[in-house]
């Protein structure tokens, strides 16, 4: 059972995503791989435990569309939406936010597939390598009164105001 993990607590910043088995999370042909390379990503708090996985360079995002993990444009839409679970010893598991209890998993025929916590294995476990992660929100967020409108923006723009 995938036991003893809790919500990543909101953060933002860069880190290398690497499996147990050893590779790293990467882009390869639009698509999500694991790879011999190091590739660095860029961790994102959306809200309510959501992240962004994007990539550093190109400004595009982790999904899972359809049965298939790409790499896309910012969409808006919650395919792009992820749960980081992290555990005391820095084991890190990647929930599809909209599935019920679905993960990232390396399976025995050497690709990436989202798979339920009951179809257990050990290929969901990776971990952060050489992160740097922000504690917190990588914006400052205005809500309307009612709440129903807000209005983010990025925290750098405080070194614009008098």
């Amino acid at each position: 059972m995938l036991t003893n993990f809790s919500n990543l607590n909101p953060c933002y910043g860069t880190t290398y995503i690497r499996h147990i088995n050893g590779l790293y999370l990467g882009i390869i042909d639009n698509t999500l791989q694991l790879s011999n390379e190091r590739y660095l990503w860029r961790i994102e708090i959306f809200e309510n435990n959501r992240f962004y996985l994007k990539d550093i360079e190109n400004h595009l995002y982790a999904e899972y569309w359809w049965g298939n993990f790409q790499i896309a444009v910012d969409s808006g839409y919650t395919e792009q939406h992820w749960n980081i679970l992290k555990n005391d010893n820095g084991i890190i598991l990647l929930k599809h936010a909209d599935s019920n209890n679905s993960f990232i998993h390396y399976s025995i025929d050497n690709k990436l597939i989202l798979c339920e916590e009951n179809e257990y294995k050990d290929g969901f476990y990776f971990t952060f390598e050489d992160e740097s992660l922000t504690n917190g929100y990588p914006y400052i967020e205005i809500k309307s009164t009612t709440n129903k409108i807000a209005l983010r923006i990025e925290p750098e723009i405080l070194n614009y105001a008098n």
